[in-house]
């Protein structure tokens, strides 16, 4: 039972609009672009799946260049030269997809960053080769310093994982404290911000997880709060509605696909993509 006694009631102090004008037109102009985005998004999404065949047809409509780059790699290292925008996981998922590799379609737009969709087309694929001894010498030994780093980091990570799991204060001081959502990951690896997303608070006390990163070494996160998301304008909720249909009309297509293959026993060779029927 809680009692409450009403001592004053103070209104809250009116802004004039002069004073306000400023937010104002900042938020009009963020919405404003939020909605072209979103526009444009749905209509890029649509055009790279319904033309699949080429990425010109969307250059030219949406004012783009159609850039071209060699020897990108499924998994990019930090000598790579694959920019940024395709070393995307999201964008390096899809792009080595078996469908995107055999076909040579484009993939569906992706957001590899905010505000940035990413679509590509796979010209030509070169499966992985083994190449000599003396020529990958070097690598072969700075892989193996870098396997054996990762594996004292990683024990060492679990050890001061497992003290502060149990109360333990850090022994140094952590970075601060950074607001990170699927959307925003602030510069977070991919498997650890999936690890804090995920993770379970208790009462009052703060999420500990740890991840092995492998070469980069082993993350510990702790996750002070989990904050609601903030509600999308409704330019940018059309546009996640949209793309969550198109997404699950692809796969419904490719289940479709799937179950006529399997009826049929249709068999699709890897070398032309062809289908026969076998009975």
């Amino acid at each position: 039972l809680h009692l409450i006694s009403l001592t004053d009631i103070k209104a809250p102090v009116v802004k004039s609009f002069e004073a306000m004008r400023p937010q104002l037109e900042a938020e009009l102009r963020r919405q404003q672009a939020q909605k072209s985005f979103a526009e444009l998004s749905v209509n890029f999404s649509d055009m790279v799946y319904e033309q699949s065949d080429n990425l010109s047809a969307a250059a030219a409509k949406f004012g783009l260049a159609v850039q071209t780059q060699k020897g990108v790699e499924r998994a990019a290292g930090p000598d790579s030269k694959t920019p940024a925008v395709l070393a995307s996981p999201k964008v390096l998922e899809a792009v080595f997809a078996e469908d995107s590799i055999r076909q040579k379609r484009n993939i569906s737009a992706v957001e590899a960053a905010p505000g940035q969709l990413v679509s590509a087309r796979v010209l030509a694929h070169y499966p992985a080769a083994a190449r000599p001894l003396k020529e990958v010498a070097p690598t072969v030994r700075d892989v193996l310093l870098g396997q054996k780093a990762a594996a004292l980091a990683k024990t060492e990570g679990e050890a001061q994982l497992k003290a502060w799991k149990e109360g333990a204060a850090p022994t140094s001081a952590l970075a601060a404290a950074k607001v990170v959502s699927r959307m925003q990951p602030q510069g977070l690896p991919a498997r650890l911000l999936a690890a804090a997303m995920t993770a379970q608070l208790a009462k009052e006390a703060p999420a500990w997880a740890g991840v092995d990163l492998g070469e980069q070494g082993y993350a510990v996160v702790r996750v002070n709060k989990v904050l609601p998301r903030e509600a999308p304008v409704a330019a940018q909720a059309e546009q996640e509605r949209q793309q969550l249909n198109q997404l699950w009309a692809q796969a419904e297509g490719k289940l479709f696909l799937q179950a006529l293959r399997k009826r049929h026993e249709a068999v699709v060779l890897a070398k032309d993509g062809q289908a026969v029927v076998a009975r």
